[in-house]
């Protein structure tokens, strides 16, 4: 009879997770200072760049993981696995967003090999994740 165990702790930091830079939001009554390109009637939604402001990520900045595994053989022929992997990320950097991103993952496996040409293998495992976000509507006129 064996029994074996894994424990990890990681932690991720990411600099600088903000693409687009700078054109989340746009500030409210400046649009009256663009005037259309020559020869259109339109404003196109580069123009609008100058007035926007605020970061926006589906990316966390700080990022907190464990995988624990652990592992029970109570014979050569039988081993049963059972483990967990928990990843909790957030990203608060900027006052216009407040991201949560959240992944939990159980598993469990079960082997038996009673001689050289039969084995049978089962495994189970579920991702639940969930996160939070801004989500705005582009507008532009052109």
């Amino acid at each position: 009879m064996k029994f074996t165990g894994r424990f990890k702790y990681y932690f991720d930091n990411i600099d600088n997770p903000f693409a687009p830079y700078n054109i989340m939001f746009e500030r409210s009554g400046r649009a009256a200072n663009l005037t259309p390109p020559p020869n259109n009637s339109k404003v196109y939604y580069y123009q609008r760049d100058a007035l926007r402001y605020g970061n926006i990520t589906n990316l966390p900045t700080q990022v907190h993981g464990i995988n624990l595994d652990l592992q029970f053989k109570p014979s050569p022929q039988v081993n049963f696995t059972a483990g967990v992997n928990m990843r909790l990320g957030s990203n608060s950097d900027a006052p216009e967003l407040d991201f949560q991103q959240k992944s939990y993952q159980p598993k469990l496996a079960f082997t038996y090999v009673p001689g050289d040409k039969f084995s049978f293998f089962s495994s189970y495992s579920y991702l639940y994740q969930t996160q939070n976000g801004l989500a705005t509507v582009a507008m532009m006129d052109g």
